[in-house]
């Protein structure tokens, strides 16, 4: 169709990209039944409107003279759009302008974008510096953060419903899949393999360097330095002299990166980390230089880091920093009393620290040990689930030095140990059962405090008294119940049959407050992803209910949340979301302290805000 009045933008393998008119159009130089299927597939898809905006799939299907699909009609990028891999280019952010605090800024918007595809069921597969793009509209790329705008294109090759991601790139392609074979035989990909090459993405824009770049003198390639897991933070490799030092970044995310780069880890990497080192970005007053302000001093000219100023005003509210730490805050803990005490881990590390309104009290060494132990604190016990294990060890903590005292294990939930610890007891599951344990003369004495489902219970404990939180799933019921003070299993029950009718249970979190507690978790109900909030109170009383769609926020993430009876409280960019039954509120003075990616814990004197690296106390004047 009108031929001549297309403009040719790219041309591939594949296909080629015209520019007809106001649209894009991918012309295929081939195809079959498998490809048309898929592309109508996904253009049903795209036309429900779950995905995002930014993911510029097909708008109208274009079909031969057999009936099948031979290509698509799209939107076209803005003309101010570039290529993600010139972010990788010192040159090209220098001429912007565009310094490590925007790069963060664009990598949490490219972040939630893929958190919205993989909602939805699609994986991309396919994910390269090459196939996104970014802008910043109306003011291009000086223009304010808060409008940066990210792009995907070449969405045609997303793997979903069962249809194949036929393509990769070799330098973002997971090395798990290098011995895959033909991608397009079958679906091969998943979330993991997405994350890993967000990783990589994420690497060559801060870093200006992929994770196995630099030199080695015995292995030589990428590929091969990916197999043997030799990145370019070890010390057998020479160092890009045109890279961004490594030091520019704090330790959660140096330590995220070594996980997945030289310890095969598959998570997704944590919006904290992003945000974390956002907000503590120092300036050297000598060279300029952007850099993590937990640093003690310039990656580049060796000039003293700026103090950090301990307290600051917001408002009505007095906000004190408790704890900066150039390592990663693994575990806060909250006595009744007001106590606070933190489990950190700097250089590999763990440390117990105890906590005073001024700062450090006493900081007692525990042991090195790779990232991802689980933490609790009972007695002046320290529990710690070592990654990946079923042993929770008890560590004597009252003293000057760390004394051991048992080990016990925990039957798991979705692959990790099931625990709980409130200021008072451990919880696990055994045998079938909840075992409530106590420290008595030097020694854990357990009672059986009701029956568990193997692999199917989950346990969540209260920070103030000794209360635990547990669901399980049952059939096609989900079940909520409260252990209270004296051991008694209280159901808590959407009706008088005792329970929530199933969905496909996505995530699930409890919220903790002085007198309440919110179940929240997310699922798939009439088709759509909803979120649900059902708070009660330590007696598993119900207090109130409510869905909502899950994609809508305060509900991005489940974790980090607190409870003031029917109150929950919400971690924003903008503030504290406070959502009432009637009403929601965002109580802005804390604009500058928190972000979407806090985690809240409830305190006597107020609410502690944590961060990666930091941790504040925000109290009423």
């Amino acid at each position: 169709d009108v031929v001549d009045s297309r403009v040719l933008l790219q041309s591939g393998g594949e296909g080629a990209v015209y520019m007809y008119g106001d649209k894009g159009m991918k012309l295929y130089h081939h195809t079959d039944a498998n490809r048309s299927a898929k592309l109508q597939a996904f253009h049903a898809l795209a036309l429900s409107q779950r995905l995002p905006s930014n993911v510029l799939g097909p708008q109208r299907l274009l079909t031969n003279r057999q009936g099948l699909v031979g290509g698509f009609e799209m939107a076209l990028l803005p003309a101010t759009a570039q290529p993600w891999k010139k972010l990788s280019q010192f040159s090209f952010c220098q001429h912007y302008g565009l310094e490590l605090a925007q790069e963060l800024d664009l990598l949490i918007e490219l972040r939630r974008t893929l958190q919205q595809i993989h909602a939805q069921g699609v994986v991309v597969g396919d994910l390269n510096d090459h196939n996104i793009f970014f802008d910043r509209p109306p003011g291009g790329l000086t223009s304010a953060p808060d409008q940066f705008q990210t792009y995907w294109i070449d969405v045609d090759s997303f793997q979903f419903g069962g249809f194949p991601c036929p393509v990769a790139l070799v330098s973002f392609l997971d090395p798990q899949l290098y011995d895959a074979g033909d991608f397009a035989a079958r679906p091969v990909f998943g979330v993991e393999s997405d994350w890993y090459a967000f990783a990589v993405l994420l690497f060559k824009t801060l870093l200006k360097a992929h994770p196995y770049g630099g030199a080695h003198h015995q292995v030589k390639s990428l590929q091969e330095r990916a197999r043997a897991r030799i990145s370019i933070m070890d010390p057998a490799v020479t160092y890009p002299k045109s890279a961004r030092p490594v030091a520019v970044l704090d330790d959660p995310l140096l330590d995220y990166f070594h996980l997945v780069f030289e310890e095969d880890s598959r998570e997704a990497a944590p919006e904290s980390l992003l945000h974390g080192l956002r907000r503590a970005l120092a300036t050297c007053p000598r060279c300029s230089l952007k850099y993590a302000s937990s640093r003690p001093f310039c990656p580049t000219c060796n000039k003293q880091s700026p103090r950090i100023e301990p307290a600051k005003l917001s408002g009505s509210l007095r906000v004190r920093t408790l704890l900066q730490t150039s390592g990663t805050i693994v575990q806060v803990f909250v006595r009744p009393s007001g106590r606070v005490s933190s489990v950190t881990r700097r250089d590999g590390y763990y440390r117990l620290v105890h906590l005073g309104v001024g700062g450090v009290l006493e900081e007692t060494p525990l042991f090195s040990g790779a990232a991802g132990a689980r933490f609790g604190l009972f007695q002046d016990v320290l529990v710690v689930n070592p990654p990946g294990k079923e042993q929770l060890l008890l560590i004597d903590v009252s003293g000057h030095a760390p004394s051991p005292l048992a080990i016990v294990q925990s039957e798991r939930f979705e692959g990790e140990a099931v625990f709980a610890v409130t200021p008072q007891a451990l919880y696990r599951i055994a045998n079938g059962y909840v075992l409530r344990g106590r420290l008595r003369h030097g020694s854990l004495l357990e009672e059986i405090v009701t029956t568990a489902h193997r692999w199917r219970t989950q346990l969540w404990a209260s920070p103030q008294v000794d209360v635990v939180a547990g669901y399980h799933r049952l059939f096609n019921e989900h079940h909520f119940f409260v252990v209270d003070q004296a051991g008694n299993q209280r159901p808590i029950a959407k009706s008088d049959r005792g329970a929530f009718p199933a969905t496909s249970l996505s995530a699930i979190a409890v919220a903790w407050g002085a007198q309440s507690l919110a179940f929240l978790w997310q699922g798939t109900g009439s088709g759509d992803l909803e979120s649900h909030v059902f708070i009660a109170d330590y007696r598993g009383r119900a207090l109130h209910q409510a869905t909502s769609s899950a994609t809508i926020s305060p509900f991005d993430r489940l974790d980090g949340k607190v409870v003031n009876g029917m109150t929950v409280l919400h971690p924003t960019d903008g503030g504290i979301l406070r959502v009432r039954p009637e009403s929601q509120t965002l109580l802005d003075d804390l604009a500058k302290t928190v972000t979407s990616a806090s985690t809240l814990h409830w305190h006597p004197r107020g609410l502690l805000i944590q961060e990666s690296g930091s941790l504040f106390l925000a109290e009423t004047l």
